[in-house]
C-alpha cells in the first residue's frame, strides 16, 4: 500500500474459506481493492463475474455458494467415505502466461468429497476433522493414486504435464509415506519430476 498499489484484486484458495475470509479482511484493513473470493477449482462463469465488477464500479463479490448439506459431520463419516472412496480429485489447470501461448503446463489436485447425502464437500468442512483423527492420511492416499493415475494418462495422450498434490504436514512425517510414493509413481511408470508435493496454505499460516 505504500507504493499506492491500485490494481483490484481476486482471492483464490482451494483449502478453506477461512484462509479467504482472514486475507479479504486484510486486504481490506491495508485499503486494498479486493473483487472478490474464489474456491479452487472455479467455474469460468464465476471468474467473468468478479471481472466484471471492474466495468461496473464494484469492489466486491459473493462467494460461490457450496451445494453440500451444513449437518454435522463425524470421523465415522469420514471412514466410511474413505471406504467407499468417495474423495475424488478435482484439477485445477496451470498456464504458462510469459510466452503468450496461454498452454497448460500443469494441474493442481484438490480433494473434494462426493457425498451421495451431501452432494460436493469442500474441503474446508472436513479436512480440519481429518487431520485430527489421521484419516487425512487415507485421505491423501487416495487423491494421490487418483493424481498419478491421472498424470500417466494425460502422458499418453501427449498432454505432458506436472501434477501437484496437497498434503498436510502430518502425512509428510509419515515413514511409510516415501515407500507408498515410490511404489504409486513406479507402478503408472510416471516419471517423479512430474509430481509436485505441497503443504496446504492453512497449515503455512
Amino acid at each position: 500500500r505504500e507504493n499506492e498499489f491500485e490494481v483490484p484484486l481476486i482471492l483464490v484458495s482451494g483449502v478453506d474459506k477461512n484462509v479467504l475470509h482472514s486475507a479479504h479482511e486484510l486486504a481490506g484493513e491495508l485499503g486494498l481493492k479486493v473483487l472478490g473470493s474464489l474456491n479452487k477449482p472455479f467455474r469460468k462463469a464465476d471468474l467473468e463475474g468478479l471481472l466484471g465488477a471492474i466495468s461496473c464500479g464494484g469492489s466486491s463479490a459473493p462467494q460461490p455458494a457450496e451445494s453440500d448439506a451444513q449437518s454435522p459431520i463425524s470421523a465415522q463419516d469420514l471412514r466410511h467415505a474413505v471406504s467407499n472412496r468417495q474423495f475424488v480429485a478435482h484439477f485445477q489447470p496451470q498456464f504458462e502466461m510469459a510466452s503468450g501461448s496461454r498452454r497448460i503446463v500443469a494441474a493442481e489436485a484438490l480433494v473434494r468429497w462426493q457425498s451421495p447425502e451431501r452432494g460436493l464437500v469442500y474441503p474446508g468442512r472436513f479436512i480440519p476433522l481429518a487431520e485430527r483423527t489421521r484419516i487425512i492420511d487415507d485421505i491423501d492416499d487416495l487423491v494421490l493414486q487418483q493424481a498419478i493415475t491421472q498424470c500417466r494418462s494425460w502422458h499418453d495422450a501427449g498432454v505432458p504435464i506436472r501434477v501437484s498434490v496437497n498434503f498436510s504436514p502430518g502425512t509428510l512425517k509419515d515413514l511409510a509415506f516415501p515407500d507408498r510414493l515410490a511404489a504409486l509413481v513406479k507402478a503408472q511408470r510416471l516419471d517423479p519430476g512430474f509430481l509436485a508435493l505441497e503443504i496446504t496454505e492453512s497449515d503455512v499460516m
